[in-house]
């Protein structure tokens, strides 16, 4: 018998710094991504693309914003 199947992992990608409500700091923001690979008996083989899910995630505190919500300064 032959398991096969999708997994979909989220992940962090560095997207730039904001002024984080939450913490009241400068800090630098990822954005969050949902990976999606085929899997052969539960391992990973073959990436299948991402989906940006448009939320973003302050590294400093980690509070979660919508992206939409995010005013980068320079």
């Amino acid at each position: 018998m032959i398991i096969f199947g999708l997994s979909t992992k989220e992940k962090r990608k560095p997207a730039g710094q904001f002024d984080c409500p939450a913490c009241n700091r400068r800090a630098s923001y990822a954005k969050l991504v949902h990976a999606r690979r085929f899997t052969l008996f539960f391992i990973p083989i073959l990436p299948l693309g991402s989906n940006d899910t448009g939320r973003a995630i302050c590294q400093n505190c980690g509070s979660e914003f919508s992206r939409g919500m995010i005013q980068t300064t320079t």
